[in-house]
């Protein structure tokens, strides 16, 4: 992999109990843009916003599910490959997708062009997902980018050596992790047992 710099983007959500669904998406959606100006001083080649960073705080998981967007024709992959292409940067954007009848748990990886380059669906959702009608994926999927080739494991998926096998398989340098939880150890291990960045 060719030296790249990384940016992990934090973000805050305040917790407003009088915002409506529609209305927190729509915070989300600002505050996402404001991190991504935020980040551009330090010229990443890559950004990874956190897990379901779109519909967070919209309720639970049913109620976050049944405000999944497509992407790449969704409106915040539209305004997050805006930025994209203006910052010059990848930009990992995780956000429950919706395509035809189903809902993922999806991590898009939007290229400096602003154009989608591939989109990993949360192979392992958490049972909660699953009961509120999140459908797993079926693919670990690695894409070549120009600093190297990147893959995308989702929250839960580390409980799994499966995905970090398929990763590695498929010959990943650098894998982003989008999560809601703290991985601690088994990013270590996932690192020196697979051989790629985490």
């Amino acid at each position: 992999m060719k030296m790249a710099r990384i940016l992990a983007a934090s973000c805050g959500f305040a917790a407003d109990p009088k915002l409506k669904p529609a209305d927190r998406l729509e915070a989300n959606r600002r505050m996402i843009l404001d991190t991504l100006d935020a980040a551009a001083k330090f010229k990443p080649d890559f950004i990874c916003l956190p897990e379901l960073v779109v519909q967070y705080g919209c309720g639970d998981f049913k109620a976050m599910a049944a405000l999944a967007e497509p992407a790449p024709d969704g409106p915040t992959f539209e305004r997050v490959a805006r930025k994209a292409r203006a910052l010059k940067s990848h930009i990992i954007l995780p956000l429950f997708e919706r395509e035809g009848g189903r809902v993922y748990n999806t991590a898009a990886l939007i290229g400096r062009d602003g154009r989608l380059i591939g989109r990993y669906r949360k192979f392992q959702p958490t049972g909660y997902e699953i009961r509120d009608g999140v459908t797993p994926g079926d693919t670990v999927p690695v894409w070549e980018t120009d600093r190297g080739r990147v893959g995308i494991a989702i929250c839960f998926d580390l409980k799994f050596p499966e995905v970090g096998l398929a990763l590695s398989r498929g010959g990943a340098q650098a894998v982003f992790f989008p999560t809601m939880f703290y991985g601690g150890q088994r990013l270590v291990a996932w690192a020196m047992d697979y051989g790629f960045v985490l």
